[in-house]
């Protein structure tokens, strides 16, 4: 990778958006006050994954083992897996297949349009 101005800007941008997270944590924490834990599992979600951020935004604490959570949320950076057993409610515990092949799918089964799209055969800009 190249360090240019745009990766700059996008690195300003997560440290700006880091140190205002940091924040919102230290708040919550000088609060004193109980809040929902949840536990991430079977990986433990790190601040840089948008799962973990809007938790620790909106005042949920990330627990460090299952004992002390409140709630489970199914987290794995690979795109197939295998949801833990745990004795919490499980959020997202079926989630476990996120290749695009399958998103595609559940998308047009829950939309009603396609997602796929051939390359090949589609004109215009793509993304």
């Amino acid at each position: 990778m190249t360090l240019n101005r745009g990766v700059a800007a996008e690195m300003v941008q997560w440290l700006i958006y880091f140190l205002l997270l940091a924040l919102v944590v230290a708040r919550e924490t000088l609060a004193a006050r109980k809040r929902l834990a949840i536990w991430f599992t079977p990986q433990r979600a790190r601040p840089w994954y948008l799962a973990r951020g809007a938790a620790l935004w909106s005042g949920v604490r990330a627990a460090r083992v299952e004992a002390e959570a409140d709630i489970a949320f199914y987290f794995d950076d690979t795109t197939g897996g295998k949801s833990p057993p745990s004795r919490l409610a499980m959020l997202n515990g079926g989630c476990v297949n996120i290749s695009k092949s399958h998103v595609a799918t559940v998308f047009e089964q829950v939309f009603e349009r396609p997602l796929r799209i051939d390359p090949r055969a589609s004109m215009g800009n793509l993304v």
